[in-house]
């Protein structure tokens, strides 16, 4: 008996969904698709959920701040991918450091992109076949595993 890699790529969405992620075919959030979440095909990060996962677990904080913290995630600037990565890194296992005004002066608080305290607060999504053109690049992976807009895993 041959199993083929599809056979595979379905048991893994399919074991998933049965864990509460959410499934998604990347032709579907595609910048061309039927319901696009991605603002182009070089970009993997869907900046939609990301916001609303923002606001939704960071209720104490002003939408303006939120906004600030999507910013940054979005434009990590160094040259170098691994300080990109170990700030990301910081940014999800830490929170975005923020300050907020308010009627009593300026108070340091954090912005988290991940609910650790409720799980079920956050957006699981499982993406099979999300084309992603980098130059003249093309790439297909199996899957991608987002966890709040964010890719966290590439299969």
């Amino acid at each position: 008996m041959s199993v083929a890699e599809s056979d595979v790529e379905l048991a893994a969405i399919e074991y998933l969904q049965d864990l509460g992620w959410q499934h998604l075919d990347g032709p579907t959030i595609a910048p061309d698709g039927p319901a696009p979440e991605r603002t182009g095909f070089g970009s993997v990060l869907l900046e939609g959920r990301l916001r609303d996962a923002l606001r939704r677990i960071n209720g104490h904080l002003p939408a303006s701040i939120l906004d600030d913290v999507l910013k940054q995630v979005v434009r990590l600037d160094s040259p170098v991918i691994a300080e990109n990565n170990l700030a990301f890194h910081a940014m999800l296992i830490n929170g975005v450091g923020v300050q907020v005004r308010g009627d009593g002066g300026t108070r340091g608080d954090q912005a988290w992109l991940i609910d650790f305290d409720d799980p079920a607060n956050n957006d699981w999504l499982v993406v099979n076949q999300l084309t992603v053109i980098s130059g003249s690049n093309t790439r297909r992976p199996d899957l991608v595993l987002y966890l709040n807009g964010l890719p966290i895993a590439v299969i």
